[in-house]
């Protein structure tokens, strides 16, 4: 296994699924890990057990089940993102919005986002945000779905195209600064 560059949070999913030998073949001679791991957690602090445990030399290698248990938790940080991000755009006026609701409407999102073709978390964000905002109905709606998938571009970009349109109607119509009409 290479590590590209430096993202303690994907060393955060990593770490717990390593058995005691690829633990100890990761770790070599260093005695400790500290990092800032915000999607597990913030600061983690890894140890190196004593005595360390043996290792066979070669390359750090994972199994399939060690691959479906990273892919799981790739998915839970992705998730947890997503729900940080609606957390901190909940408009004003919106009241009775805490944790629960938002984890529960990013993933009631994520059936609708799989069917349309958004595959980027930065899509499934923003179509958790979509669907937040329509109160669920945006997935129902013939004209976004179609919208959505017209090809003429991924689903993902037309899905940002889609909230620039709302943006702008919204300022152009003047209910952006406010006004009751």
């Amino acid at each position: 296994m290479l590590f590209r560059h430096w993202d303690p949070n994907v060393l955060a999913a990593v770490l717990p699924i390593l058995t005691p030998s690829q633990y100890s073949r990761f770790f070599g001679p260093a005695a400790t890990l500290i990092m800032n791991a915000p999607d597990y957690g913030g600061l983690k602090r890894a140890v190196r057990p004593e005595p360390p445990v043996p290792f066979t030399p070669g390359l750090l290698a994972f199994d399939a089940e060690q691959i479906e248990q990273l892919k799981a938790a790739m998915v839970h940080s992705s998730r947890l993102r997503t729900a940080r991000f609606l957390r901190s755009h909940v408009p004003p006026h919106f009241s009775g919005i805490d944790d629960r609701f938002v984890w529960g409407a990013t993933l009631a999102s994520e059936p609708s986002a799989d069917e349309l073709g958004i595959r980027t978390e930065r899509g499934r964000t923003r179509w958790a945000y979509v669907m937040m905002m329509s109160d669920g109905k945006a997935a129902e709606a013939p004209e976004i779905r179609s919208y959505v998938t017209d090809g003429k571009d991924t689903p993902d970009n037309r899905v940002k195209a889609l909230i620039g349109h709302a943006v702008d109607a919204l300022r152009r119509d003047g209910f952006a600064a406010g006004s009751s009409r």
